[in-house]
């Protein structure tokens, strides 16, 4: 299994078990942007609508390639490969951040969603426009 489905299979069974307090869950005002961060494991935003293409799909993905970014205790941002969505969650205002544990994701009127691990700072931006890891 790689750590990409890893990552996933923890959040699922987060979610199993119940423990919603374990993750948070918001989305932008359009709703074009759902994301989740789950202090223990990373921060991952999905994106429904979008004018970039994700880089080619790399053998190792088993799941769905490129809808959204993540960032993980360790390691930059990069592109998801996952096969479930991220729930809506509550509304986050631009201007608006979130932080749980190490990681912080910041919504920015036009700019998009900026989600970085506090420890590394290594992150992500993801927008209608733009998604960039690092």
């Amino acid at each position: 299994m790689t750590r990409l489905a890893a990552i996933a299979v923890a959040l699922g069974c987060l979610a199993a078990a119940g423990q919603a307090s374990a993750a948070v869950y918001f989305h932008s005002p359009s709703r074009n942007i759902r994301c989740v961060i789950a202090a223990t494991a990373l921060a991952r935003c999905d994106i429904a609508e979008r004018a970039w293409s994700p880089p080619p799909k790399p053998r190792s993905c088993p799941g769905d390639w490129g809808n959204g970014m993540q960032v993980a205790l360790e390691g930059f941002g990069r592109f998801t490969c996952a096969n479930d969505a991220v729930p809506a969650g509550r509304e986050l205002a631009y201007g608006d951040s979130i932080r749980r544990g190490p990681f912080r994701c910041t919504l920015r009127h036009r700019r998009g969603m900026r989600c970085v691990n506090l420890g590394t700072a290594h992150g992500f931006a993801l927008s209608r426009t733009r998604a960039r890891g690092f």
